[in-house]
């Protein structure tokens, strides 16, 4: 699954809850965006293979409060509050384009605060 960033909408808690449940838990994987703003779910972590790639989110799973946040049985299949985490960073850091090809996760947000 992809989410393309340039479809006006289709960055949506929905898209994202369902490209990180189609991930594999069971393998170390991060969030990259492409210079055409395809984001997706690669299997090649790091620094690594970096052509093409506006930027990308590692430690997902260490923002997950000890639990998983890749595949089916996710924390993000049940924490809005995560989900709205990852949500937030693609569309900042698309919106700035950064120098950086490293985006770190916005800040968690308890469910007292707002979401998007």
């Amino acid at each position: 699954m992809t989410i393309n960033l340039n479809n006006p909408g289709e960055l949506n808690r929905t898209n994202v809850r369902q490209l990180l449940a189609a991930g594999r838990d069971d393998i170390d994987v991060e969030l990259r965006v492409t210079d055409n703003g395809i984001v997706f779910l690669s299997e090649v972590t790091g620094p690594e293979r970096m052509g093409g790639i506006c930027f990308r989110i590692g430690g997902m799973n260490t923002d997950a409060h000890d639990r998983e946040f890749i595949g089916p049985n996710s924390a993000a299949m049940t924490d809005d509050n995560l989900v709205n985490q990852v949500l937030r960073t693609i569309a900042k850091y698309w919106e700035i384009k950064p120098n950086s090809r490293f985006a770190d996760l916005e800040p968690y947000l308890h469910s007292s605060e707002p979401d998007m």
